[in-house]
């Protein structure tokens, strides 16, 4: 994982603060399908993205939340790194 990688996964983390997602190790939080998992639900998933756009000053798209990308969390990350 990249030094910005690391920091945007860090930032996730904290963000949710969810014991279960805290507990995974590198590897598979990356791999984490959050949403598929249940981890987040409709109102959790609106304010992480209006939280990342004010953060890192960027728009997600509806194309980008429909994509199998934003259901994991590397998937998530390499969107944020596209728009910046």
């Amino acid at each position: 994982m990249t030094k910005d990688q690391n920091e945007m996964a860090n930032y996730l983390k904290s963000y949710l603060n969810n014991e279960k997602i805290n507990s995974l190790n590198d590897k598979d939080f990356l791999r984490c399908r959050y949403l598929d998992l249940g981890y987040l639900d409709s109102f959790d998933i609106i304010h992480l993205i209006v939280d990342i756009e004010r953060k890192f000053n960027i728009t997600i798209q509806s194309s980008d939340t429909e994509s199998d990308k934003f259901r994991y969390f590397k998937g998530l990350i390499e969107i944020i790194q596209s728009k910046l």
